[in-house]
């Protein structure tokens, strides 16, 4: 098979690859989330396949937002905040479904060869397993 000429490749930015922007569609604040989201992750994390998600995930991140300001400014004596805390519970419970989904946490996103829960012996090679490994009971 020919080489191709550099000419003949098209180029794309690795900067919209890795981190894509926020899409005009959702709310400031979601957007906002959406950046904060994307700018922690490790470039690439969050393929163009999760970005769906990723929206849902802002909105409902941002909404549990609202609604915690909402849920602040609520004396404890009025009828209406048993409802308010309620769906408080329901959007902060969907947020940390879709981050779980997305692997958002820092487990999620840890590979686990990586992980060494800090057992790691002070100057020790990374790739050493022996000096991250854990002292069993028994060998004592």
């Amino acid at each position: 098979m020919p080489r191709r000429a550099a000419a003949d490749l098209a180029v794309t930015p690795i900067g919209q690859i890795d981190r894509p922007p926020a899409p005009s569609s959702i709310p400031e604040d979601a957007a906002a989330i959406w950046r904060v989201v994307v700018n922690c992750m490790k470039p690439g994390w969050i393929g163009p396949e999760a970005h769906a998600l990723l929206e849902r995930y802002c909105f409902a991140q941002s909404e549990a937002v609202r609604l915690e300001g909402k849920l602040v400014a609520t004396p404890m004596t009025d009828p209406t905040r048993a409802q308010l805390v309620q769906q408080y519970k329901q959007m902060t419970a969907m947020a940390l479904s879709y981050a779980r989904s997305l692997r958002l946490p820092p487990k999620g996103n840890t590979p686990r060869d990586c992980r060494d829960n800090g057992r790691h012996l002070e100057g020790a090679a990374p790739w050493d397993r022996t000096a991250r490994r854990q002292v069993k009971p028994w060998e004592l």
